[in-house]
């Protein structure tokens, strides 16, 4: 649809009441400048319902980002939620605008903060700095922050490698139902081939959290990561994660479970769990005998 400014702006005066809900989603407008010194008037009652139809818009007006930017400067909070919200929605993720928005993650209002992340995760594909920035917020609180720069790079991952080597770094947040969406999301999105080199590092990285993560990546994907020359069956080796005695059970245990699948084609898999099979009355044992079982193997005497 189109629209002049002074429709738009006739609109935004009324309340939104004048004609009824107009849908503005990638309207074309004659010009933007109208509605920048709308946003820029401190008794612009409206101005936050503007900043929604510029969000509604889309990329074509994204030359009002930095009256956006100032917007979020307010002390109304709906004004600066619907600015940050138009913000990703128009994209153009300057230096300026991601800044902005990571500062707005401690906003005192939860729903600002609501819409800065939102527009953080929609700008992700498209900005480093967006990454980056959740990059942070995953070692960073609340938990609900954690978790949505976690869903906003592991949705992204199979994009770009960077954006891949940030999601991975979810895989060691203390929080175990992050960690688990992560390797989940990761194993769903991102072709084995791409993360394999990544996990012999985290395998090697002698990080606990990390290493059990990589596991579960191991686990999710199987024999389809082509485990042969790809250095992923040494590492869990070399870097002792089935050595019963060097290791807590936990650890070994999800090495275990991991390595299911691959055990039948490498001997040295085998053998590892094998061994630890005779560690005594042990839950390591147990498990170790469980899954030799589950493969059809017998445990050693």
């Amino acid at each position: 649809m189109q629209f002049t400014a002074q429709e738009i702006l006739d609109y935004v005066r009324s309340g939104g009441s004048s004609t009824g809900y107009l849908d503005f989603s990638g309207a074309e407008i004659d010009t933007v400048e109208p509605l920048i010194q709308y946003l820029a008037d401190k008794d612009g009652q409206y101005r936050w319902l503007l900043a929604r139809i510029l969000g509604e818009i889309g990329p074509s007006v994204s030359c009002v980002s930095d009256a956006l930017v100032r917007c979020t400067l307010s002390d109304m909070a709906p004004l600066r939620q619907h600015a940050a919200l138009a913000l990703g929605r128009i994209g153009g993720a300057s230096v300026t605008v991601v800044s902005r928005l990571r500062d707005l993650l401690a906003d005192q209002e939860k729903a600002v903060v609501v819409a800065a992340a939102s527009s953080l995760l929609l700008l992700v594909p498209s900005s480093r700095e967006a990454v980056t920035v959740l990059e942070e917020v995953l070692r960073q609180e609340p938990v609900e922050l954690r978790y949505w720069a976690a869903a906003g790079l592991v949705d992204a991952a199979h994009l770009d490698q960077a954006i891949l080597e940030a999601a991975l770094g979810a895989l060691e947040d203390p929080d175990d139902a992050i960690a688990s969406y992560a390797a989940a999301r990761i194993s769903d999105t991102v072709p084995a081939e791409s993360v394999a080199p990544h996990l012999v590092e985290l395998l090697r990285s002698g990080n606990q959290k990390l290493q059990s993560g990589a596991l579960r990546l191991v686990r999710n994907y199987g024999r389809a990561l082509g485990f042969q020359g790809s250095g992923v069956v040494e590492a869990i080796v070399g870097a002792g994660l089935l050595d019963g005695d060097a290791r807590e059970p936990e650890v070994t245990v999800t090495a275990m479970r991991a390595v299911r699948e691959l055990m039948p084609g490498e001997t040295t898999l085998l053998e590892a769990v094998m061994r630890l099979s005779c560690a005594g009355d042990s839950w390591v044992a147990t498990v170790a005998g469980d899954v030799l079982e589950e493969i059809g193997a017998l445990p050693l005497e």
